[in-house]
């Protein structure tokens, strides 16, 4: 059974790599696999501050967990931030009250997006 995107199927591993590719397959991926997604990229965007979100979810999830994390991740939640502002900034009216992005289901809860990113960023090697 081939995945097939918004712009057609992937062809190949490499397709399957990009950070964006298994978040817009929204036709095979359950939930929890959307969810999983959205954390890992996350977390990679928490250790990177050159790192712009790619969409409206990711720059409105990306400002919600800076904010659930910062108290326990203060430099993960400044490279969170960073990145959803540097998106804002190119289209300001795509962002959120926190309250509809829980509402739009791209995270389950704030208690469950604190501790899925806190276990990630403690397992992280360095």
């Amino acid at each position: 059974m081939a995945l097939r995107l918004r712009t057609g199927r992937i062809n190949s591993v490499h397709d399957l790599r990009h950070p964006g590719a298994l978040m817009n397959n929204t036709d095979m991926m359950t939930a929890r696999d959307r969810e999983a997604a959205l954390l890992a990229r996350c977390a990679t965007v928490a250790s990177d501050v050159s790192q712009t979100a790619l969409d409206q979810r990711e720059a409105n999830v990306f400002m919600l967990a800076a904010m659930v994390v910062r108290h326990r991740f203060p430099a993960e939640a400044e490279c969170l931030m960073l990145s959803a502002e540097r998106y804002f900034a190119a289209h300001p009216h795509e962002r959120l009250d926190p309250a509809d992005i829980v509402r739009r289901g791209w995270i389950i809860s704030l208690p469950r997006l604190s501790d899925m990113l806190g276990n990630q960023f403690l397992a992280r090697p360095g």
